[in-house]
């Protein structure tokens, strides 16, 4: 949608971050599922680190939403 609509540089701000952290958006993705539906475990460096992936998609998303209402008005 935000290539669509122009916003090239948004949208290649999301691509950095699921590029860069695919592995841990996999697994964030994958405890989700396995959190409803049965039992996961995993290691505490990989809790950290889904963290701060977490952190990172929240950022970039803050900075398009903040450049989305900047070009609305």
């Amino acid at each position: 949608m935000l290539y669509e609509a122009g916003k090239h540089g948004l949208a290649m701000a999301i691509d950095d971050v699921v590029s860069s952290h695919r592995r841990e958006l996999e697994l964030l993705e994958e405890s989700y599922t396995e959190s409803r539906y049965g039992e996961f475990e995993y290691l505490e460096s990989q809790g950290r680190a889904c963290l701060e992936t977490a952190k990172k998609v929240l950022e970039a998303l803050s900075r398009i939403e903040s450049e989305l209402a900047k070009t609305s008005n």
